[in-house]
């Protein structure tokens, strides 16, 4: 159902509700922007970068048309700024923020409304004769389809044992293609089947956790309930994202410990992994075990770590991205600018590696953690993530992050007018598919930019299908 030749008018912005909350947000931050010129502790500006990166969402709600800005700018939120004041203020007990940290703020803020700069100058191009439906809608399962879609989900975590490496990053993108589906389909005669389905979607992540000790299928899934939940306007499956994001914060102190025990010992049973990750939250909450000496080598030590609330708050903490503060901090007075060798991948990340064999890898995630120091000198093997913001600032300066948080939000402009043009019309489906590699915070420009083609490349697949999935629903 592609949207007319219209465009969309000024006035169907004008609603009670939206207008309520452009005049109290316009008030409050006003009022913000007053007090950070007194302000010594920084923590203002922290305000009103939160009020930017949720307000755009807040008016989505209000107008119920949902973008991507809007839920982009609220991933920054939590995963930046909320955690950035958890870990400042509740954690450390610190009165004023830091003079790095603030600065990071401070530019984040400006490349927040760069971003929005860019993404409305671009609707202004891609969306002017597109007249946005105020609903999406569900694509239509049959049995077999319902079938195979969740048998595939429910056991994704087991599949990808048995993958080469090659083709696990293949894998990863189909299996949320695979949930998105499963969560944004009807199959009419076959709820209870598909319930079942989506049940255990929940508890396959939990399998793959006991099973190797890793929490990033569960960040996966929380990730793309909220997106599913927000999208649909169903406010009560949040609950489900918030026991996730619980759960994840309450084992993540927990888990380097449990991970080294099984990797120990392989042959433990499932049960017995259960058993093990039970004893070490008794061990870690009620009994007040201390923190993983390996980690405290590496982390500065918060003020105050007793209690559970404490340590909850620290597990919730892990999620914070803190690579943009690092690198204006240390690029260039400790460390030179890259001069684009992070980008040096773009010209060529598009051809298949079965018509290149030799053609070089992306890695500059170990490198970028033992320059900035998140790694000592001699760890050649972990990985650690750079946003898109401070890669592109790393390599360029102010110069290339301001350029970087532009180009960035027309790019969302063009994921967005995809996904609806990829199935003719207003689908959950589509909307939410597209929508996921844009959601990470904490990665480098090229990775997002990988990540696009994969998802479009594994969509194109089974595009017609999902067109005769379109055509078959009832409203059509």
């Amino acid at each position: 159902m592609e949207g007319t030749s219209q465009p969309q008018h000024f006035s169907s912005l004008l609603n009670s509700r939206t207008m309520v909350v452009v005049f109290a947000t316009s008030i409050f931050m006003s009022y913000l922007f007053l007090r950070s010129y007194e302000d010594t502790s920084g923590f203002v500006v922290l305000y009103l970068l939160m009020a930017v990166q949720t307000v755009p969402l807040v008016l989505c709600l209000t107008l119920k048309k949902i973008n991507y800005i809007s839920l982009i700018l609220f991933n920054h939120f939590v995963t930046f700024s909320v955690a950035k004041y958890n870990a400042v203020s509740v954690l450390k007990g610190r009165q004023s923020i830091p003079p790095d940290t603030f600065h990071g703020i401070q530019e984040l803020l400006y490349c927040s409304l760069l971003l929005m700069v860019g993404y409305f100058c671009g609707r202004l191009i891609f969306f002017y004769r597109f007249n946005l439906s105020r609903s999406f809608y569900n694509l239509k399962l049959s049995k077999w389809q319902l079938i195979i879609v969740g048998s595939y989900v429910l056991f994704q975590g087991i599949i990808v044992n048995y993958l080469p490496p090659t083709l696990r990053t293949i894998h990863f993108v189909t299996s949320c293609a695979a949930l998105v589906l499963l969560l944004c389909s009807s199959a009419p005669g076959y709820e209870i089947l598909s319930v079942a389905f989506k049940i255990g979607s929940v508890l396959s992540v939990g399998q793959y956790f006991i099973n190797s000790g890793s929490l990033s299928q569960f960040g996966s899934l929380g990730s793309i309930l909220f997106i599913v939940a927000v999208v649909q306007g169903k406010t009560r499956n949040l609950l489900i994202v918030v026991f996730i994001g619980l759960m994840m914060s309450v084992i993540q102190p927990v888990k380097g410990k449990y991970r080294e025990i099984i990797q120990e010992n392989l042959s433990i049973s499932y049960v017995e992994r259960i058993i093990l990750i039970g004893e070490l939250m008794h061990w870690k909450y009620i009994e007040g075990g201390g923190d993983d000496p390996a980690r405290m080598e590496r982390e500065e030590e918060y003020v105050d770590n007793e209690g559970v609330e404490k340590e909850v708050l620290k597990g919730f903490a892990r999620i914070g991205d803190d690579s943009l503060e690092r690198v204006l901090a240390m690029t260039p007075s400790s460390v030179p600018f890259w001069g684009g060798e992070t980008y040096g991948i773009l010209p060529y990340m598009f051809i298949p590696r079965f018509l290149w064999p030799e053609k070089p890898t992306h890695r500059i995630w170990n490198k970028f953690g033992r320059t900035y120091g998140f790694l000592s000198s001699d760890d050649y093997s972990t990985s650690v993530g750079v946003s898109y913001l401070g890669e592109a600032y790393m390599n360029f300066g102010y110069v290339g992050m301001y350029t970087c948080a532009l180009f960035f939000g027309f790019f969302v402009v063009l994921v967005e007018r995809l996904s609806y043009f990829f199935i003719p019309g207003s689908y959950y489906f589509t909307f939410i598919c597209f929508l996921i590699p844009l959601m990470t915070y904490a990665g480098d420009l090229s990775s997002i930019i990988n990540s696009i083609v994969l998802m479009t490349s594994v969509l194109l697949v089974f595009r017609l299908q999902f067109q005769n999935m379109a055509m078959s629903d009832d409203y059509s």
